[in-house]
């Protein structure tokens, strides 16, 4: 049985679009965890073709992207660029 569970949509093209399926936030054997848990009570609402879609609080969306870039050990620029954005699109986290 999988133990490493959750959805990540993203849209290759607006006609195309792609859904990521895992159990965790982290494999288990990373040395850190994001608590589910806790995610799903921070989370925000976001509209997405005017359907309410749960995401990701910026803080803990911040620290998901530096756990997967670290994870992957910062292999694609992107990583870097989606860390860079996120910061500079909300203020109140730096």
């Amino acid at each position: 049985m999988c133990n490493y569970f959750y959805i990540a949509l993203g849209l290759r093209s607006i006609w195309q679009p792609q859904t990521h399926l895992h159990w965790r936030i982290t494999p288990r054997f990373f040395p850190f965890e994001l608590p589910v848990a806790d995610l799903w009570q921070r989370r925000q609402w976001l509209s997405l073709l005017n359907v309410p879609v749960p995401t990701l609080a910026p803080e803990d969306l911040l620290l998901s992207l530096c756990v997967h870039g670290a994870k992957e050990c910062w292999g694609k620029l992107k990583w870097i660029c989606d860390v860079a954005e996120l910061i500079r699109t909300n203020p109140a986290l730096y």
